[in-house]
């Protein structure tokens, strides 16, 4: 006698009779689910899982917000334009601005390869009347390999401050370089002071545009800096001041210079592999690249006096100070966090 029973999906029966399909899970527990996957890569990922998910990944019970990022890049075959990069800022700010008002996130690709405005051309009249508030960061950092083949023009950041001057908080300019002259540094620190929103910079790899008095960042908005294998710029003179606490009866003054001391409201520093040089003028050039520059490792006393003197705000430091005085400076301020 032929068997003809028919023998059940037991796959089907799992997904049916025990409901273990997770669009049949309940919405508090499919939150849980996202929240706990967490990264931007996931969560772009779920998104376009299905209407369901998209929904859900933009919720505000959300932990992780997806950041749209909005690029630009130069040709492939010349070098960009820095007045047509502001040309399209501004078309797609007045003729899109339903849909460009979503991305939070600016990234320049390639800056270095960006040339200034010419100084013939005309200034862009609608920069002055539509700064982009949607875009909270800003990326410029570039890629190792082409760090090196030129350097950055800080007029090309000039020309883009007063677009996005009223809403950056935080900036990349990781391995950019700008050419150390008295000209670009006026014009790097009157970029910065446009930023008024600004309160986070990363730049490692950063060659000598930052000062450890706190230039070229506003003093009072900064909160984070990260920037680690940098070379900064400061003579042995001020070094040594920021080193010790005790000349005489210059005491008291000098117990209040230490490293970023301008920064009032600093709550992370990361300085790990820091190296400082009092060579403030020379520059990495396309044909010359500087190793001449004595390049200093930053004293054990220099790092102690900044956790002791640093203000009440802050609350993390990375640096290469030894086991043995990050030890001794936990007991001291125990609100910051020693790492190395």
């Amino acid at each position: 006698m032929t068997n003809n029973a028919v023998v059940p999906d037991r796959r089907k029966n799992i997904n049916n009779d025990h409901g273990l399909s997770l669009t049949t899970l309940p919405l508090p527990l499919l939150i849980l689910i996202v929240n706990t996957l967490g990264t931007q890569e996931d969560l772009t990922n779920i998104s376009v899982l299905s209407k369901q998910f998209h929904i859900i990944v933009h919720l505000p019970a959300i932990d992780t917000k997806i950041i749209r990022i909005y690029e630009l890049s130069p040709s492939k075959n010349s070098r960009g334009s820095c007045n047509k990069l502001l040309q399209r800022l501004v078309h797609n700010q007045l003729n899109n601005n339903e849909k460009f008002s979503h991305y939070h996130h600016f990234k320049v690709n390639r800056i270095n390869e960006f040339d200034v405005r010419n100084k013939d051309s005309k200034i862009i009249t609608e920069i002055d009347i539509a700064p982009i508030d949607s875009i909270t960061s800003l990326d410029i950092s570039l890629l190792h390999n082409s760090s090196s083949l030129s350097q950055v023009k800080v007029q090309v950041l000039d020309d883009m401050k007063n677009l996005l001057s009223n809403s950056v908080q935080e900036i990349n300019l990781s391995y950019v370089r700008f050419k150390n002259s008295l000209q670009q540094r006026k014009l790097l620190r009157r970029f910065f002071s446009s930023l008024s929103s600004l309160e986070k910079v990363t730049w490692h790899h950063c060659d000598r545009d930052i000062i450890f008095n706190g230039s070229p960042f506003h003093p009072t908005n900064t909160k984070e800096i990260y920037s680690d294998n940098s070379l900064f710029t400061l003579s042995e003179t001020t070094i040594d001041l920021m080193s010790s606490s005790n000349f005489g009866q210059r005491q008291q003054h000098d117990d209040n210079f230490y490293m970023f001391y301008c920064y009032k409201s600093l709550e992370c520093l990361s300085i790990r592999n820091a190296k400082y040089t009092d060579h403030i003028f020379g520059y990495l050039d396309d044909n010359n690249i500087d190793d001449c520059t004595v390049r200093i490792d930053i004293p054990q006393n220099a790092l102690i006096k900044f956790v002791r003197k640093s203000p009440t705000s802050m609350r993390w430091f990375r640096s290469d100070l030894t086991k043995e005085n990050m030890d001794m400076l936990r007991k001291e301020r125990p609100e910051i966090q020693l790492l190395n």
